[in-house]
Formats: structure tokens, C-alpha cells, sequence
């Protein structure tokens, strides 16, 4: 009963949004089920996925780019944001949890570590990166620092950037050290991903930190936090965050997505 009252207001919201003169919600939410159902669910929610992605897996994350950037097969003429809502109501059913977040938080963490850049860095670093846990840290600090500075709800769009680019320059000094300044960087570039895709409406006009090896923090004064310090950090965030729920995997995905699918169907029944 819980799955198909599920269905129901899924479908309810395909009928609502469907009223958008220029966005298709219909062909975006096919375009992402095509790519997710393929796609491994569990590297989405893979702790280490930044460090760990190799070229085979950044296929598919290539053909969820084609929905984000509407260069699929069928156009769906979404907005930034209409993709983003369309993505958090896929992530809430294919989760069974309501306001779950979104899978493009993956999406656009993982598009440094899939360009060209980014994976020669990793098939060069990857032992160093892996060993120093880069992986956790970065989607540690992802979920640090939305959570502290873009969700609080009571920071100034001027001031959440001020504080997240301290912090972007915290954590380059922190592990400069590391991998030859690869952590820092890497670390830098999917968090900067995150924050400029999903977040993009909040922190519209940010001048953000800049990343690369080695990268001076800037004029204001960084005090020195060492690797382990950073780590304790950035991990306190986590506590209490893994749920149960999410531990359907990708044995769940095939399901939800046949049910998407079936309330896709149920609304586009009568349509042209």
C-alpha cells in the first residue's frame, strides 16, 4: 500500500509539473531511469566513489550528463532547477524516503574525477589517494558543509561563500601535503561540482577558492590543521547520518524503477 500511494503522488506531480509550458518532465524522468538503470545505484551511494570511479563507470555518469544538459535523444527543455526537482522526486521514490536528496549530488561530485584530468590523476595517485581516505573525506566534507553553511537557512548568500571558501582554503592546506598536492586538488574540484551544480540558485554570483596543486590559500590567514584534525572534522558530520533505509542497494533499483515507470505510464495514457 505504502509503494503505491508512492506511485500515486509520483504521478500527481508528473500531472502538476506537466502544465510547464517548456519543460518536459515526462521524457527528463525517462531519460534519468533509462541511465540509472543501468548505472550501478550503489556507486551513488559509495563513500569513496570520488577516489574509487574508473573510466567504465564514467560512461554511464556520461550518459546521465546528456539528461542534465538536455542533449539526449528526445528534448525535455528543463531549467537547471526543474532538473533538480525532477531528480530529488526519482532519488525519493527509487529510496522509499521522502526529501532523500538527489543522485545528481554524485553526478556532479564525480565530474572532475571522470574528466580527462581527473582520471589521469587517479590512475596515477590512485594507491595514495585511497590510502589517505580521500575518498570519505571528500563526500564527508560535502555533507559538512551544506549541512553548516548552505542548509543552516540563516547565512547571507555573501556569507556562505566567505565561509565555504574558507573552509575549501582550510582543507587545500591541510592536504597539500598529501599525494603530491593531488588530494587538495581533487578534493577541491568535486566539492566545487557539488556546490556550482547543486546548489548553484543559493550561491549564485560566489567567487569560489581556486583549486590546484599546491594552491596559495590566499591573503587571509589559514590557521595549520593537520590531516587528522581535518578528518575528525569533517567526519563529526556523519554521526548519525547512515540510515538503514538506504541500504536497499541496487537489488531495490530494477523494482522502483518498473514502478516509476508504471506511473510514468499511467500519466502519459490519453496524452498526445
Amino acid at each position: 500500500m505504502r509503494v503505491w500511494s508512492g506511485i500515486a503522488l509520483c504521478a500527481l506531480l508528473f500531472i502538476v509539473n506537466a502544465k510547464a509550458e517548456s519543460c518536459d518532465f515526462n521524457t527528463l524522468v525517462k531519460c534519468f531511469i533509462e541511465v540509472l538503470d543501468d548505472w550501478a545505484w550503489t556507486l551513488f551511494e559509495l563513500k569513496s566513489n570520488v577516489v574509487t570511479i574508473t573510466e567504465d563507470k564514467c560512461v554511464h555518469l556520461r550518459e546521465l550528463e546528456k539528461c542534465v544538459s538536455d542533449r539526449g535523444e528526445n528534448v525535455h527543455g528543463c531549467t537547471h532547477e526543474e532538473i533538480l526537482d525532477a531528480s530529488r522526486t526519482v532519488s525519493d521514490l527509487l529510496t522509499h524516503r521522502k526529501h532523500s536528496g538527489t543522485f545528481l549530488t554524485s553526478y556532479y561530485l564525480l565530474n572532475f574525477a571522470c574528466s580527462t584530468k581527473g582520471q589521469a590523476m587517479l590512475a596515477d595517485n590512485r594507491e595514495c589517494l585511497t590510502n589517505e581516505r580521500i575518498g570519505e573525506m571528500t563526500m564527508s566534507a560535502a555533507t559538512y558543509l551544506t549541512d553548516k553553511f548552505i542548509d543552516n537557512g540563516k547565512l547571507t548568500t555573501d556569507e556562505m561563500c566567505h565561509e565555504l571558501n574558507y573552509k575549501l582554503a582550510e582543507y587545500q592546506d591541510a592536504l597539500n601535503p598529501m599525494c603530491e598536492g593531488r588530494a587538495a586538488e581533487i578534493m577541491c574540484e568535486s566539492l566545487l561540482g557539488l556546490f556550482k551544480g547543486v546548489h548553484s540558485k543559493r550561491l549564485s554570483g560566489c567567487q569560489f577558492h581556486q583549486c590546484g596543486p599546491k594552491a596559495s590559500s590566499g591573503e587571509e590567514v589559514i590557521p595549520p590543521v593537520d590531516g587528522e584534525e581535518l578528518d575528525n572534522e569533517i567526519t563529526a558530520a556523519q554521526n548519525g547520518v547512515d540510515d538503514p533505509d538506504k541500504a536497499s542497494g541496487q537489488s531495490a533499483v530494477s523494482v522502483a524503477t518498473a514502478l516509476l515507470m508504471v506511473a510514468l505510464s499511467l500519466v502519459t495514457i490519453g496524452r498526445p
